[in-house]
């Protein structure tokens, strides 16, 4: 068992962190403004003796032991150039800890700048990626050929300024089976915004769930290019399409299941919200009108047995 012992100073002694199932690895600790924070041998193993940036620890960690990273409330670190940020060491959790204001962030300052997936059997949970330029390409790029990512509760395209965007937020690569989505916030404005999520090349099982989409994406809110994915869900979305566009736009022969989807956006037919000739749709409902608007179906309603 491998046991992280850190002071908060309690009355009795020390706080453990000792559960096997939850970390069966090394646990490691990343805080930018602690005033001990450093990238250096002796800190990392509790936060009173942080790292101080999110790549030095994932450099720390052993492939496929199970190791967690905790980022911690108010962590804040700069991106400038392409994968400066790469989650390269397979099986690791990186775990942001705080909520609102406090969440860990990573701000894009610069176009090229991206946060990279590099490895199989990746979580990443609570984390919050700012854009702070005027067109970053792509903010956080799931590699090509790795599969098993998780991306939980984290928020894509908060913006510094109004003009800041990301042109795609998430990019899932060929080869990248069996990536989950859940409970995730894109937000994005008119600026340059191509698509939240880009499912770029072909990838088996992704899962895209429980997230929200606000913003006027010039593709779509999720959209698939040059190669068809398989088995695709997408499933109890809330899309606030502000294009006139569709909110799913998948590439031809892209096969699945959409279902339970909530969509706002103004085309010509409710039909044209969701592009996706060889999925399989249930209780997707369409709306482009505000109260006392109401939504309706996509398609027409399975007969009862």
């Amino acid at each position: 068992m491998r046991t992280a012992l850190f002071s908060r100073h309690q009355p009795g002694g020390v706080f453990t962190v000792d559960d096997i199932v939850e970390h069966p690895g090394d646990i490691f600790f990343v805080q930018s403004g602690h005033s001990a924070a450093s990238d250096a041998a002796g800190y990392g193993n509790t936060p009173d003796k942080p790292f101080a940036t999110l790549d030095y620890a994932v450099g720390k960690c052993t492939a496929n032991q199970g190791d967690t990273i905790y980022v911690m409330p108010g962590h804040n670190e700069g991106i400038t150039t392409a994968a400066q940020i790469a989650l390269d060491m397979a099986g690791i959790r990186v775990i942001g800890l705080g909520w609102g204001s406090l969440k860990p962030t990573f701000d894009f300052d610069a176009d090229a700048a991206s946060f990279a997936v590099g490895a199989s059997n990746i979580i990443c949970e609570n984390l919050r990626f700012r854009v702070s330029a005027n067109a970053v390409t792509v903010g956080v790029d799931i590699l090509a050929g790795f599969d098993y990512t998780q991306l939980l509760r984290c928020e894509f395209g908060y913006a510094e300024t109004a003009t800041d965007e990301f042109a795609i937020a998430l990019r899932n690569n060929a080869g990248c089976d069996h990536t989950i989505i859940d409970e995730c916030f894109f937000d994005a404005g008119a600026q340059a915004a191509v698509a939240a999520i880009s499912l770029t090349g072909a990838s088996d099982d992704p899962i895209i769930r429980n997230s929200r989409f606000l913003g006027a994406y010039s593709t779509a809110c999720v959209n698939g290019i040059t190669t068809l994915s398989t088995n695709l869900l997408i499933e109890d979305n809330l899309f606030y399409q502000g294009a006139t566009e569709p909110a799913i736009e998948l590439l031809t022969n892209t096969t699945g299941i959409i279902r339970r989807n909530d969509i706002k956006t103004n085309l010509a037919t409710m039909a044209a919200a969701i592009v996706a000739d060889a999925c399989y749709l249930f209780d997707n409902y369409y709306n482009e009108d505000v109260n006392p608007g109401t939504g309706a179906l996509i398609g027409t309603a399975s007969a009862n047995d």
